[in-house]
């Protein structure tokens, strides 16, 4: 080992011997960093340092770096013989050491063998003489001419530095530049992968966070990303803009506590900055790397400076291609770039917060239409009320005419299920007014303030009755582009008429039971329930036993359907009502045609009562529409059709015939349906079912 505390001498020369032993500890130490690799780095410099340290029979060794300030040297790697740490791992080298670090930055050795030979005025005596170092030698790390650090040893005794091996340290000190330099730029590069692994992961998280976020949590949640997103940048602000007719109004912020909100009232954006407002409004994208990038002939760059921004990015937010905002983001500490990575991660943030935006705004403008539409549906129910109350006033509740024995008889029927929410079965020939005493069961109802929902389940057809009646869900089937509020729903807390029951479905059948059992249903295509408060007044002018007998109609429906069953009368069974109803009509007819009908014969009133009437109060009514057209005059003058079996031959129709050999066996019996030898014992039928097939033919017992 090499120490001397005397001017340099022959003596003091190192050996053959010494010289080949340091030049092959230098060969050896260089030949390490050939190979070795990043995680071990660290492990080789301090390595390095401690064999050079002992051979130099050195008391301390270090490798420093210079910070970015070129001021201040930071002990990276540090040996000592004693095992002391150093007395400071930072050292301000320009107040402490500015004759050394002036030296260093020049890339120049620095070697002294005594304190001494320092300059007198330097406060670089004062330092060493504070660390104990009297002797000490110090070379540049440098990286194409550029000073990185130093590497260095010192003494605690006055000694010599041997010129010819300190030279030899020169090749090491070249070899450690590369190493710390590759080690920074593997540090720099594993830092830049982890900070867009981190910037990666947040704009991951937050456009996540934002696909099912409910409207009354999206200004929340964009001033929460804002925070997320200016942290992870290392940026100090951010804002967002949104056009409200075309001023832009600044509704989301977030910026570092240290720095202020910036000056920026209603609508003055556009007239502070119109430089960067025509490029957003065009869809650009503006990226400021410093203000001084802006025109200086624009009021832009002057609010800029005034706010503090050093540097800027801007973005559009797109909804449909149209510009609804802008989205920006400023640093106020010191310029920066906007890689185009960055930018392009920030344009998918901005287009998530311009979809959130106008979700937000579209559910305000359906709580609105909401709103209104509710207000209006109240007025239309008070309109509907005071309507219907006026109606009933002029023409009583239920507009059914007559006072026949037969038609007082289903009035007070009607009078006593309506107040329940009874299952009524209206059962009748087809012209009969069973949706009119369905209304009137309805009117007369807790449920009569609301509209009541008909359905003639014989006039849809069977592919589109299930979706009509319980409803649809979007994609239930090809050309359901939408989802359908079935009858059903519409007529939750009211009454449903289903008018032509017998002609439903067999598959939907099932489903209204399951309505009628459990009170829900569920939409074509749905798998939830959905519960509906209905009450089902059902007609059909079927044989609904001949039906199940037949397997077409299910017998569990038919007993939940004839909960209480009302006959309606044909209109043959109740002549005496014909003449108020011919009025009626007239009445109507006048008012559409504009003309007044004063009389009508005796003789053609008596008529009208005689024909039976296979059509009913419907054929009637034509009858009449019929002959005011056919009339001018005051007098109407009306004929009854020509009876079916008025033909020279006898109707050889199924329907006909049957009634015929029905009533020649009823004639026979004198009438008498139930019973041995009865009328329905001899047809072979059960006595409900024919007295069934009797009312539906209108077959009566006619008066002796």
């Amino acid at each position: 080992m090499i120490r001397s505390m005397a001017p340099a001498a022959e003596d003091t020369l190192p050996t053959l011997e010494q010289r080949l032993e340091f030049e092959t500890l230098i060969a050896d130490l260089l030949a390490r960093f050939v190979s070795v690799g990043a995680q071990q780095l660290d492990v080789a410099i301090r390595e390095t340092v401690r064999r050079l340290g002992e051979f130099l029979d050195a008391d301390r060794g270090a490798v420093a770096q210079l910070d970015d300030t070129r001021r201040t040297l930071v002990f990276s790697h540090f040996w000592s013989r004693t095992g002391a740490p150093p007395v400071s791992p930072m050292l301000d080298a320009a107040l402490l050491m500015p004759y050394g670090l002036s030296k260093l930055l020049r890339g120049e050795m620095h070697a002294f063998s005594s304190v001494s030979e320092l300059p007198p005025d330097a406060a670089d005596r004062q330092y060493f003489a504070l660390t104990g170092t009297k002797a000490a030698i110090v070379l540049p790390l440098m990286v194409e001419g550029r000073v990185i650090g130093s590497l260095g040893f010192g003494s605690f005794v006055e000694r010599q530095w041997d010129a010819t091996l300190t030279a030899r340290l020169r090749s090491v000190a070249d070899v450690l530049s590369v190493a710390l330099s590759r080690a920074r730029l593997d540090a720099d590069l594993r830092k830049s992968v982890e900070e867009r692994v981190t910037f990666e992961t947040l704009i991951a998280d937050i456009a996540s966070s934002f696909v099912n976020l409910d409207s009354d949590r999206v200004d929340s949640a964009i001033e929460a990303a804002q925070r997320q997103l200016v942290e992870v940048l290392d940026i100090d602000r951010s804002a967002l803009f949104e056009f409200d007719d075309q001023i832009p109004v600044l509704t989301h912020f977030w910026s570092r506590p240290e720095f202020p909100h910036p000056p920026i009232e209603r609508g003055s954006a556009a007239t502070m900055f119109p430089w960067i407002s025509t490029r957003i409004r065009a869809g650009e994208t503006v990226c400021l790397t410093s203000t001084d990038d802006i025109p200086a002939s624009v009021p832009d760059r002057d609010h800029l400076q005034r706010m503090g921004t050093r540097a800027t990015a801007i973005l559009p937010l797109f909804v449909s291609d149209r510009v609804i905002g802008a989205l920006t983001f400023g640093s106020l500490r010191a310029a920066r770039t906007w890689p185009p990575d960055t930018v392009n991660r920030l344009r998918l943030i901005a287009q998530v917060f311009a979809n959130a935006l106008a979700r937000r705004r579209t559910a305000s403008e359906l709580r609105l239409t909401l709103q209104e539409n509710g207000r209006l549906r109240e007025r239309l129910l008070q309109e509907n009320v005071q309507l219907r109350d006026e109606v009933i006033a002029r023409r009583g509740p239920s507009e059914i005419l007559g006072q026949s024995q037969a038609i007082q008889s289903v009035l007070e029927q009607i009078d006593r299920v309506a107040p329940t929410d009874t299952t009524v079965l209206l059962l009748g020939e087809t012209g009969t007014g069973k949706e009119l005493i369905a209304r009137a069961i309805h009117e007369r109802s807790r449920r009569g303030a609301r509209t009541m929902i008909s359905v003639n389940c014989g006039a849809i057809p069977a592919t589109l009755i299930e979706s009509e009646l319980f409803g649809r869900e979007k994609g239930a089937y090809t050309g359901a582009v939408t989802r359908q509020i079935g009858r059903f729903e519409l007529a939750d807390a009211s009454t449903i008429f289903l008018d032509e029951i017998g002609d439903l479905p067999p598959e939907t059948q099932a489903k209204l039971l399951r309505a009628l059992q459990e009170r829900e249903i569920e939409r074509l295509g749905g798998s939830l329930p959905i519960q509906v408060n209905v009450r089902v007044i059902a007609a059909t002018n079927r044989d609904l036993e001949e039906m199940i007998g037949a397997g077409t109609f299910r017998e569990d429906l038919y007993y939940r359907l004839n909960v209480f069953p009302i006959r309606v009368p044909a209109l043959r069974e109740r002549p005496e009502d014909i003449p108020p109803l011919v009025w009626a009509f007239v009445d109507e007819f006048s008012r559409a045609f504009g003309r007044r009908v004063e009389s009508i014969s005796k003789e053609r009133m008596l008529a009208l009562q005689h024909y039976r009437w296979p059509g009913n109060i419907r054929e009637l009514r034509n009858i009449v529409e019929r002959a005011f057209i056919a009339t001018s005059g005051p007098r109407l003058a009306i004929e009854p059709p020509m009876p079916r079996g008025h033909a020279s031959r006898r109707s050889m129709r199924l329907e006909d015939v049957e009634r015929e050999h029905i009533r020649s066996v009823l004639d026979a019996v004198g009438w008498r349906v139930r019973g041995t030898a009865g009328a329905a014992d001899i047809l072979g039928l059960k006595p409900s079912t024919l007295e069934s097939r009797m009312a539906r033919q209108g077959l009566t017992r006619k008066p002796r």
